[in-house]
């Protein structure tokens, strides 16, 4: 996968810090959105062996490196759209996503659906690229993006289109002060955000009031 290397092999270690950053629980239901390959599922699987983990993805090739990797039997993968989360009210644990919110095609109908699965006092921490509210360094980052996905884009597929968009996603995307805004605004509160890799990483924490 190319998540690796346009992370400078980070990707891993910052997926392991933000599900070091959940509860314990003994059981439980847990949701991974946007699970891609399962690296955030299969941690999930590990950390709650007695819960129950659901990885959802809309691409069935993802999905199916995802299976063919998976070892754990409390694991689920079902091809399903964020937007339209096929589990009832107040059901789930904990929702996670690793670059998930930033390419949900509705972000306030996955918000919404997040919140409205998640039980009450539950918990959702989502890894993705982050965008500073700053006009100037909003710039450079998707200078930065655009420039680094597109080398790579030349030298696996020989298109720096392939990974540019990237960069383009964060064009339409919530600031970091915004995305604060709209996550208050769907009922999520105890907000946590941490920073990495220059303010171009950004680890969110919500919980969902009692």
């Amino acid at each position: 996968m190319i998540t690796p290397i346009l992370s400078w092999g980070r990707d891993r270690a910052w997926k392991e810090k933000m599900v070091s950053y959940l509860p314990a629980f003994h059981s439980g239901t847990f949701f991974d959105l946007a699970c891609g390959t399962g690296d955030i599922t299969f941690a999930l699987a590990g950390k709650y062996p007695q819960g129950t983990v659901i990885g959802v993805d809309l691409t069935l090739e993802m999905l199916n490196v995802a299976r063919d990797a998976c070892t754990y039997s409390n694991v689920n993968l079902v091809i399903q759209d964020m937007g339209v989360i096929g589990i009832k009210d107040e059901s789930v644990d904990i929702v996670t996503g690793g670059y998930a919110l930033r390419n949900a095609p509705d972000l306030d109908q996955a918000l919404s659906e997040i919140y409205r699965v998640l039980k009450r006092g539950g918990k959702a921490l989502f890894l993705d690229f982050s965008k500073s509210p700053h006009s100037g360094r909003q710039q450079l980052s998707y200078l930065v993006l655009k420039a680094w996905g597109s080398l790579w884009g030349l030298i696996f597929h020989r298109s720096p289109d392939v990974y540019g968009y990237i960069a383009e996603s964060l064009q339409t995307y919530p600031d970091r002060k915004a995305l604060s805004d709209k996550v208050i605004s769907h009922g999520f509160n105890d907000l946590h955000s941490k920073i990495f890799f220059l303010g171009l990483i950004e680890i969110l924490h919500l919980r969902k009031a009692n």
